[in-house]
Formats: C-alpha cells, sequence, structure tokens
C-alpha cells in the first residue's frame, strides 16, 4: 500500500515555538553526551537494551521538560555514543590487526556453502565493476 505525503507549511507563528523546542532538544542532548564521554559512561551503552532505557537511571528528568522530549534526548545521545563505542571497536580491532566479525562471519558462510572467498584489493579494481 502506497504511503502518500503531503507538504504542510506551518503557521508562522509557531516558529518560534519550535526553535525554542529544538534548542532544547539540542542542548539536552549535548549535555548528556559531554557528561557520558568517559569510560563510565560509556560501559553504560554496552548493553543491547534501548539507550533511554539504560540512561534514564543516571539521568533524572529536568523540570519544564516533557517526559517523552526527555526520553527521546537520552535516545538520541544514546545512539550517537554507541555508534562511537563501535567505531572505537572497530579502530582498535584493525589496529592490532584482528579479523573483524564481518571477515569472520563471510568467512564460515563460504565454508558451509564451499566456497573460496577471493579477497580484492579496493586499490586495482575499476570503477567498472563497482556499478
Amino acid at each position: 500500500m502506497p504511503i502518500l505525503s503531503y507538504s504542510l507549511t506551518l503557521s508562522q507563528n509557531i516558529y518560534p515555538t519550535l526553535d525554542r523546542l529544538f534548542s532544547v532538544y539540542r542542548s539536552l542532548v549535548n549535555g548528556y553526551i559531554n557528561s557520558l564521554w568517559n569510560e563510565r559512561g560509556l560501559s553504560l551503552l554496552e548493553s543491547k537494551s534501548k539507550a533511554w532505557a539504560l540512561l534514564s537511571k543516571s539521568f533524572p528528568k529536568p523540570q519544564n521538560i516533557p517526559s517523552r522530549l526527555c526520553r527521546c534526548a537520552l535516545e538520541m545521545a544514546g545512539q550517537i555514543l554507541k555508534s562511537q563505542i563501535e567505531r572505537k571497536r572497530l579502530f582498535d580491532a584493525l589496529l592490532q590487526g584482528q579479523k573483524l566479525k564481518v571477515e569472520e562471519k563471510l568467512t564460515y558462510k563460504a565454508q558451509l556453502k564451499g566456497i573460496e572467498l577471493i579477497k580484492v584489493d579496493p586499490a586495482y579494481t575499476s570503477s567498472y565493476y563497482h556499478k
């Protein structure tokens, strides 16, 4: 079933309220990231659970901020930090010369199917093959 969308023009008098809402949201997210940017904070987010559920125990809801906005800010900050944790993990693995999980999964699947994997150096491939 196709989803129809329409452009919606909001009334000009709502823009100051939206600007205020977005600035509060941005400051919440930045504040959460700044306070979590340490080993203890990053260790809170190593679980696979929703980020807002993990962080809501450590951060009480600020006064005069709707709970949904606070929860969304916690989730956004958590997603940003979780992506940084994953990038750091991959970077450390590359520095140590470890095989990455993606390569291990491909090797395992190839063995199951009896396929030989060929490593290709991207420097020697032509753009013709990347279409």
